[in-house]
């Protein structure tokens, strides 16, 4: 409809468009190596910004640079459910048996994190939307024991407004 409206050859806004064909914004490379930062600590990143800004692309595109055989990917999407469910999501992702308390849910997470990383593996979850979850996800922090890695990557803080030029529309901490 809108390609032929418009002589396009394929749809302009598609989710499904390799992140190779993406446009490439000012910043998405400086994002990118925080990114990669991120993953070489094997630490816990936070990536905001304002609604269009990109998060999604650069994140598409990042996913897509990782070797399948040293990470897996764990894509969730957490707009409309609560932590509960999002570690449930998690669990199920890491091929975690259904388990019904908090406490067994938690083990089968440890227990594929353990079995992804005997496999020479690493995940990379992200997780979507988690500032529209139900419960604040800061309020039931993940156990000590389900990070990989105690490290820590310190990124410089955001630039004051007035600083415009130079200023890039998202925040990483880890």
């Amino acid at each position: 409809m809108i390609e032929a409206r418009f002589g396009l050859k394929h749809r302009p806004f598609d989710k499904a468009i390799d992140s190779r064909k993406l446009y490439v914004w000012p910043g998405l490379e400086e994002l990118g190596a925080r990114l990669e930062m991120g993953k070489h600590s094997r630490g816990i990143l936070l990536l905001t910004g304002e609604p269009g800004t990109g998060k999604t692309v650069a994140l598409r595109r990042f996913v897509d640079s990782l070797n399948s055989e040293h990470y897996l990917p764990v894509y969730l999407p957490l707009s409309t459910v609560t932590v509960i469910d999002a570690y449930t999501q998690l669990n199920r992702a890491l091929g975690g048996q259904e388990v019904c308390s908090k406490s067994l849910l938690f083990r089968e997470i440890q227990n594929g994190i353990a079995q992804l990383t005997a496999q020479g593996k690493q995940p990379v979850v992200i997780l979507d939307e988690a500032d529209l979850m139900r419960s604040p996800p800061c309020t039931t922090p993940p156990p000590k024991a389900m990070t990989s890695s105690n490290s820590t990557t310190s990124f410089p803080p955001a630039r004051r407004s007035s600083d415009a030029q130079s200023r890039s529309p998202y925040v990483l901490r880890s």
